[in-house]
């Protein structure tokens, strides 16, 4: 979470939604770095329970917001500053329909923030992202594993410009990408 933080610049940013946020440790950390930024963490009934756990007490209570709901079907929001997915861009479908849900939540020139064990073929070090999107697929045997140049492909054909793209960790790659 603290290497996402160094990572972006949300200087302009005053309202984000971290859709299938889990624990919402992102959010935490993005709004400590960026005081003016306010974040909603969109996910499952039983995940808000660890995030309220994870934010409760913290300095950035009062600028998290936990909303229930399916980050695949239900709006993530309007006119949102950014939109960010960490490691739920990793099958085929469920990746076009988060996309375009983040899409239409975001204002023009929004900024899609990805985050995600992806595997690289020019990153020797992303075999472990193979690894990993290989467990998931024992919990979807019908989903497929995306590579980081078949996100990068699927954002943009989703109309989103490409601004960069790194690996943030060792093991894990980061996407911005402006709608």
């Amino acid at each position: 979470a603290e290497a996402l933080a160094d990572a972006v610049e949300l200087g302009d940013c005053r309202k984000m939604v971290d859709a299938g946020g889990g624990s919402g440790l992102y959010s935490v950390y993005l709004c400590r770095k960026f005081p003016h930024l306010r974040s909603v963490v969109i996910d499952k009934p039983e995940t808000l329970v660890a995030a309220r756990e994870m934010i409760a007490g913290r300095e950035e209570e009062d600028r998290i917001e936990l909303l229930e709901t399916d980050i695949a079907i239900d709006p993530l929001g309007e006119n949102m500053d950014a939109v960010l997915l960490s490691d739920v861009v990793y099958e085929d479908s469920f990746a076009e329909k988060v996309l375009k849900n983040a899409r239409a939540s975001l204002r023009d020139k929004g900024l899609l923030i990805i985050r995600g064990y992806y595997y690289d073929p020019e990153n020797p070090k992303s075999r472990f992202s193979s690894l990993f999107r290989l467990n998931q697929t024992v919990f979807n045997p019908n989903g497929s594993i995306l590579t980081l140049p078949s996100v990068k492909k699927k954002v943009a054909d989703m109309g989103f410009t490409i601004t960069r793209v790194t690996p943030l960790t060792e093991l894990s790659s980061l996407i911005l990408a402006r709608r």
